[in-house]
């Protein structure tokens, strides 16, 4: 069984209590992680088809949130994070790309975001290394 751990790196880059579209922002961001959270479960249990079902419902959280703050980062993050953990390198990647567009103002989260690019170009990278070497059995037959 395949353990993926959803590391979720919570931000308040933005924030305004005054206005209750950031209630919702944060509601709909923490959907996606419930959802995502439930889809490693399930998949670690071997239900794969109630793993997806709660990968589809992190993705529909990721889209409410960004129809609700398209500029801000947090759901970019969190779906890449996701993606990452379920070995979705390329689209990690390209929601890396996207948050790092949204938090160039921030140096502390535009340096978070390149490592987090980085470190998810090297899984990609040793991911296929892998699959190369058969698992690790050292052949390429």
């Amino acid at each position: 069984i395949l353990l993926l751990l959803l590391v979720i790196s919570r931000c308040t880059l933005v924030h305004d209590s005054a206005t209750g579209g950031w209630d919702l922002y944060d509601e709909h961001c923490q959907q996606l992680v419930l959802h995502a959270k439930g889809a490693a479960a399930w998949y670690n249990k071997g239900e794969a088809e109630k793993a997806q079902e709660e990968l589809d419902a992190a993705t529909a959280a990721f889209y409410r949130a960004v129809e609700v703050a398209p500029g801000e980062p947090q759901a970019y993050i969190d779906m890449a994070t996701f993606m990452l953990n379920i070995h979705r390198f390329n689209a990690s990647l390209d929601y890396w790309r996207h948050a790092l567009d949204l938090v160039q103002g921030d140096v502390y989260w535009r340096q978070v975001v390149e490592h987090r690019i980085k470190y998810t170009t090297y899984g990609y990278c040793s991911h296929q290394r892998d699959q190369a070497y058969r698992q690790g059995k050292g052949d390429y037959a």
